[in-house]
């Protein structure tokens, strides 16, 4: 008898398995884009308000995802589609947030940026992260993350207050190959050129001084330019360090070896459960609360990859909240998730088509950096 009842439970728990697989698969109606890659659109009313929603399906096996910033560089803006196309991408979404102005620093991180495992921008008030692993089957981590960066002079340790980005007062920045051919500097910037752990340079104040290729530059102002001025007069090697911990974990470390990483901002979903860490990373309460556009990336039990965009600021597509976001996520059986740049830049693009409707009135919003997904054994050339 109990082995009928063990046999009948397991019974039940498939049938309810093969409905959930055509509620999502077929109800849906995804179509299939290439080896691995599906989508599928549809309106759905969440809180009251129509919203068309773009889904991404990947299967970890069968394709792989990165993270490339605009014109492959660390400063500057492109457009998600010109992006995608330019990296011959299947698919690509918007990635993490940038700067959005008018200076010479457009398109700089808002946090962690990693490409192909050199961390290329600090992380900011331990916000969450996508992680990408592609060893083998492509990997998704979501995590709170910090990065900590050292510079080494000789047998003295500076703590670096950034990795390509603007430098204020009494701070050290380190500005990699990737940042530009040259930093962008003014009268009061010491900098220091270092290639092969030797300095190799050292001015003040000077406009385009080059980065080397095999190297970097260190650039400091006020007292901690006159700290490294010290420094330097005593010993001419020099070195850079970065850290990266996982917050509120275990010992406090990251696992999860990541190639890529980009920002995002609050967690949304851990272990089947919302799961909003907004007030942690310091994002107001109007922002999670506001019904915006969103992009979200999520995976689910069985290990599959969903990439979602969520339409808003029209009377077509009302936008949504971090909490419905969740909740949304999991109804399509994800278990982890992260909300990603959104508002103006959320943009998904299929075949080199933008297949959503951004915000912006003026069209398509040139971003900071995107999420391309390819099949696997595609010989890509860029």
């Amino acid at each position: 008898m109990l082995q009928f009842v063990r046999l009948a439970k397991q019974v039940l728990v498939l049938i309810a398995e093969i409905a959930l697989f055509y509620t999502f698969t077929i109800g849906q109606q995804y179509y299939n884009v290439a080896p691995g890659i599906e989508h599928v659109e549809i309106i759905k009313t969440i809180s009251g308000l129509a919203v068309r929603v773009n889904i991404l399906r990947v299967n970890p096996k069968m394709a792989r995802v990165d993270v490339v910033h605009a014109k492959d560089a660390v400063i500057g803006a492109e457009t998600t589609s010109s992006i995608s196309r330019r990296w011959q991408a299947t698919a690509a979404i918007n990635g993490g947030f940038f700067r959005l102005d008018k200076s010479l620093y457009l398109g700089e991180p808002a946090g962690v940026l990693q490409i192909d495992g050199k961390l290329l921008s600090d992380s900011v008030n331990d916000r969450a992260a996508l992680l990408i692993n592609n060893a083998g089957r492509t990997h998704l981590k979501f995590a709170r993350i910090r990065t900590t960066t050292t510079l080494i002079l000789g047998r003295k340790k500076f703590r670096v207050s950034g990795i390509n980005r603007e430098l204020k007062k009494d701070e050290i920045i380190i500005f990699t190959p990737e940042f530009h051919p040259t930093v962008l500097s003014d009268s009061e910037t010491l900098l220091v050129s270092v290639s092969s752990s030797l300095i190799r340079r050292v001015a003040r104040g000077e406009a385009n001084f080059r980065i080397p290729c095999n190297g970097f530059v260190i650039a400091a102002k006020g007292q901690k330019a006159e700290e490294i001025w010290a420094q330097i007069k005593k010993s001419k090697r020099a070195a850079v360090v970065s850290n990266i911990e996982q917050v509120d974990a275990a010992a406090n470390k990251l696992v999860f070896k990541a190639e890529d990483i980009t920002n995002g901002a609050s967690l949304l979903v851990k272990d089947g459960s919302p799961d909003l860490t907004f007030e942690a990373e310091k994002i107001s309460k109007s922002f999670a609360e506001t019904r915006h556009p969103r992009t979200a990336a999520a995976v689910t039990k069985n290990g599959e990859i969903l990439f979602v965009t969520v339409d808003g600021r029209s009377e077509s597509s009302g936008g949504i909240s971090l909490k419905d976001l969740a909740d949304f996520l999991i109804s399509l059986g994800a278990v982890d998730a992260i909300n990603l740049d959104g508002g103006g830049s959320t943009t998904m693009v299929i075949q080199g088509k933008v297949v959503n409707q951004p915000s912006d009135k003026e069209g398509e919003r040139a971003i900071g950096d995107a999420i391309i997904i390819r099949s696997r054994g595609r010989k890509i050339s860029n």
